[in-house]
């Protein structure tokens, strides 16, 4: 993740992706997504 001032999110498959807010809420959107389908450890 890079923030400046848009967050870019490098994909696993290389590909960048900008996101608005800041770094905590996307951490805390993906945590949450993994508590939705079950996910225990990151």
């Amino acid at each position: 993740m890079e923030q400046n001032p848009d967050l870019t999110v490098t994909l696993l498959s290389g590909k960048k992706v900008v996101i608005k807010g800041t770094p905590e809420e996307f951490i805390d959107k993906i945590v949450e997504y993994r508590k939705k389908i079950g996910m225990q450890e990151l």
